[in-house]
């Protein structure tokens, strides 16, 4: 997919309707911390699996020292 350079499209908007280069100017923005938060969202998951891979052999240890059966005894 083409992408024009920035500054190219920037200058192209301002000339053809200067209201719509600071709306690009915004989306451009907002585009970037969109980009952002994604890249942190997949991080955050990434740990997320992780650490449910952890508790799931956590379980399974458990289940294997008491018989398949996790028991409560009150004293």
């Amino acid at each position: 997919m083409f992408t024009p350079r920035p500054s190219l499209l920037s200058e192209l908007t301002s000339f053809l309707n200067p209201d719509a280069a600071v709306e690009l100017s915004v989306l451009q923005r907002v585009t970037g911390e969109l980009q952002r938060v994604t890249g942190e969202l997949q991080r955050v998951t990434a740990e997320l699996q992780k650490v449910t891979g952890e508790l799931q052999k956590v379980t399974g240890e458990l289940q294997r020292v008491t018989g398949g059966s996790l028991k409560l005894q009150m004293l």
